[in-house]
Parts: C-alpha cells; structure tokens; sequence
C-alpha cells in the first residue's frame, strides 16, 4: 500500500513537470500570421500569455480564428502532453516490472528441483503476458529505437538476472536463505513491487481501458457491441489466467 502511494506521489509529480514542460514547448513555437499587405509577420510570445495579436486578449477571438495562433498552440501542447504521459507510463511500468521480475528469478534461483519445473512454466506464461503488456505500452510511447530496445534488453534480463543471483549465492556461501531473514527481506521487497504493479494496473483499468474503448469502440465504429464485448472479454481473461499464474508460483 506505501509503494502504491509512493508511486501515486511520483506520478503525479511527474505529471505537473510534463505540464510545465509541455506548455512552454508549444509556447515557445513560432506562430506566422499574414500582414494587411500579405506580408508573413512572426510572433515568438515565450511560455505563457496571449499571442500577440492585434484584438487577441486573453481568451481566443475572431482573430485568433482567422490566424489560428492560440488555438494551435493549445493543440501543440495537448499533443506534447499526451506524448510525454505515455513516456512517463512506459517507464514506470518498466521499473515495476523489472524490479517485480529481478525477484521472481531469484525464486526460480533458490528453488528446489521438485518444484522447478513448475516455476518455470508458471513464470514463462507470466513474462509472456507482461512482455506483452509492456511491449504495446512501449509502442505507444513512440520512443526512440534506441531507448526502445534498452528498455526491452532491461526487461528480458530481469528475470535472468535473478536466477543469477540466486545460484551464486546459493553455491558460493552457507547462509540459508530460506531462514527467517531472507525470507522478510523478499517479504517485503515483493510487497513493493506488488504496490507498483497494483498502482500501475488501477493506472490501466481507470485511464487507458476506457480511452481504449472509446477509439476502438467509439459510437462512430462499426460493430461497436461486439468490439466492446470483446475487449471486456479479453480484459477479464487476462485477468483469470494471471490469477491461475500466480497461484502457480
């Protein structure tokens, strides 16, 4: 529950920054209106108030219409803003599920051999599924290649470095680590991951599955029902089958 709160804080904090910095992003573009004599005249009006143009105000007008000065400096920043939230989404649900994944590998690390193999298929099914997930988020994002494929390469190497740590220190010391200790320690590490994960999936079923809904199952779409339904049924199957996983591991 604190790691869910704590993750609330950072999301919040990172979204008045996005604000900030999307709105002196598009403030600080360079509006062209035409003059009386046809000549291109440039506006540079910095971060914040009006545009600058003759009968403009504070609030859009007639002439602002005609040059389309403020209002496309409302949509510039609408479009920074919403490209800058899926960057900041992709990236904590990058840190919840790697830091979540780096001690699942470490269960599959200390694991007996009678209860490996079925570790490992549950924990196959399960990045298969968050891969997934984290994947389409990334898309969305529209990040760079290189920032994509580090991020992806951080992902995949989680859970092997889990099970890295796991086997050394299981060979290369004496400490049980199935002792009250160990077990506290990843007692409360898993909490946090799980407070990450449970923030960052609220995040998805109140924010991104009804804009979902609304651009692929909208009242213009053809077989809106349908579509509905589906995504519902998918959503609600996903579920299930995590909820099998984890009972699994």
């Amino acid at each position: 529950m604190i790691s869910a709160m704590l993750m609330q804080l950072l999301d919040v904090f990172l979204e008045g920054m996005l604000q900030s910095w999307s709105a002196c992003d598009a403030g600080g573009h360079t509006s062209t209106t035409v003059g009386e004599a046809g000549n291109e005249q440039k506006h540079d009006d910095g971060c914040v108030g009006p545009c600058g143009m003759e009968g403009c105000g504070n609030q859009p007008g007639p002439s602002c219409e005609m040059g389309g000065c403020c209002q496309n400096r409302g949509a510039l920043a609408a479009a920074h803003l919403n490209s800058a939230r899926r960057v900041a989404a992709a990236i904590l649900m990058e840190f919840g599920l790697a830091s979540h994944s780096v001690f699942l590998g470490l269960s599959v690390g200390i694991a007996s051999d009678k209860d490996m193999r079925t570790l490992l298929v549950a924990l196959s099914f399960h990045q298969l599924l968050e891969g997934i997930a984290l994947g389409s988020r990334l898309v969305e994002a529209s990040m760079s290649l290189m920032l994509e494929v580090v991020m992806t390469m951080i992902f995949s190497l989680s859970v092997p470095l889990g099970i890295a740590i796991g086997v050394i220190t299981m060979k290369g010391t004496h400490t049980s680590m199935t002792g009250p200790a160990f077990v506290a320690l990843q007692g409360v590490v898993n909490a946090v991951g799980g407070g990450m994960l449970l923030y960052i999936g609220f995040s998805l079923i109140f924010n991104d599955f009804p804009a979902d809904m609304r651009s692929v199952a909208g009242p213009t779409v053809a077989h809106r029902g349908w579509r509905r339904c589906a995504m519902f049924a998918s959503f609600w199957v996903g579920t299930a089958a995590m909820a099998v996983l984890a009972n699994w591991h």
